[in-house]
């Protein structure tokens, strides 16, 4: 269940755009898909009656930021790609 919550984190903090945001928006949305996360596992082991601790598994990280970093990567390669299309001077027209 974490494991959702670090790549939903990662996917909501790589929307931000390009740049330095990639970083900080990864990083902000793995912390709060973590956090996000820990919460609701609290919630449905209170309802079945389990104790739920905290742990952070260190691939769950890295397979976050990487969702992050390749969902942004792919949303600016779309357009830079469908930009290739049109010539310099007709853009620079329009």
């Amino acid at each position: 269940m974490w494991f959702v919550g670090l790549m939903v984190g990662a996917v909501i903090g790589a929307i931000g755009g390009g740049g330095e945001s990639i970083f900080v928006g990864g990083i902000a949305g793995i912390i709060l898909g973590a956090l996000a996360s820990w919460r609701l596992l609290l919630y449905i082991g209170a309802l079945l009656n389990l104790q739920i601790d905290f742990a952070i598994a260190w691939q769950g990280i890295a397979l976050g930021a990487a969702v992050g970093i390749g969902v942004t990567l792919i949303g600016g390669l779309i357009p830079a790609i469908s930009g290739t299309g049109i010539r310099v001077k007709d853009a620079l027209e329009a």
